[in-house]
């Protein structure tokens, strides 16, 4: 059976989804499980990675500028009523940092949140997800550093006089 014949039959095994975790804990590091109470495959947030989820069209302007710095990571698509990308950054090491940058990026035009808990990723097999990857994590790719994600969208949003 391949991938996508489980997919089409609409059926994820436990274990299979359990595989794709210890996938991702393997290959890129991160503190990846698999959720019985949702089905999903989750990754533990402010471990070794966090993340910052900001609208779609402001988040391609980061994630382009932050490719010209050589400084681009993974990013996540969610489906939401209002399309968000969640860029994954290397953890953020001051609370306090984090809460002040909140605060000052959670202007209405920006919608730039950091998150926590846990973060819902893709499982390849499964072709119905909320949530899919826009671009990929690299094996051995590095993170961006969170503040460079910051610093980014707070030059663009200056850029726009907000």
């Amino acid at each position: 059976m391949t991938l996508t014949d489980e997919t089409k039959q609409g059926a994820v095994s436990r274990q299979r989804l359990t595989e794709i975790a210890e996938t991702y804990q393997r290959l890129y590091g991160w503190p990846a499980r698999y959720e019985a109470h949702t089905g999903t495959v989750v990754l533990r947030l402010g471990e070794v990675v966090d993340a910052i989820a900001m609208r779609a069209g402001f988040a391609a302007e980061v994630q382009a500028m932050l490719g010209i710095g050589m400084l681009a990571g993974p990013v996540l698509a969610v489906a939401h009523h209002r399309p968000r990308w969640v860029l994954l950054t290397q953890l953020a090491t001051r609370t306090s940092t984090r809460q002040l940058v909140q605060a000052e990026l959670g202007h209405p035009g920006v919608d730039m949140q950091f998150l926590t808990g846990t973060l819902t990723l893709p499982a390849p097999i499964a072709s119905t997800e909320d949530t899919r990857w826009v671009i990929h994590p690299t094996v051995g790719g590095d993170l961006p550093p969170w503040s460079a994600v910051v610093a980014v969208a707070r030059s663009l949003r200056a850029g726009r006089n907000w």
